[in-house]
């Protein structure tokens, strides 16, 4: 079997959180409360070669109390990051909608030598 690309589906989920927008944007962007929240460590520069032993984020993008993007690692893998999206918008007072998108990476799999890979040169 020869390795091909793959794309693996996104996965998404909404739900509603029964706090202010501002609480759960601060939950989001503070990094020792995303830290919690997401069950992983903020994303340091420089881990001296050594492998992680837990999974960890990085922001990478926000636009102000209505989105914020992460790079996510799993744990002893620093060559594949995925992408995180959480979108936030207020449902009044004391409710905010929040929408989390995690996007895996492409994965190498592998895929059977005649799954139409194009011509190969023959022997004659």
């Amino acid at each position: 079997m020869m390795p091909g690309k793959t794309r693996i589906p996104d996965i998404a989920v909404e739900t509603l959180i029964q706090a202010p927008l501002d609480t759960v944007w601060r939950a989001l962007t503070n990094s020792i409360l995303a830290a919690e929240w997401l069950g992983a460590r903020p994303e340091q520069a420089d881990t001296n070669g050594a492998p992680r032993a837990e999974n960890s984020f990085q922001i990478i993008d926000v636009v102000p109390k209505t989105r914020v993007v992460y790079r996510w690692r799993e744990a002893d893998d620093d060559n594949i990051s995925s992408r995180v999206t959480v979108d936030i918008a207020s449902e009044g007072p004391v409710a905010t909608r929040l929408r989390l998108v995690h996007q895996p990476p492409m994965r190498l799999v592998p895929r059977a030598a005649n799954q139409n890979a194009g011509t190969r040169a023959r022997a004659a």
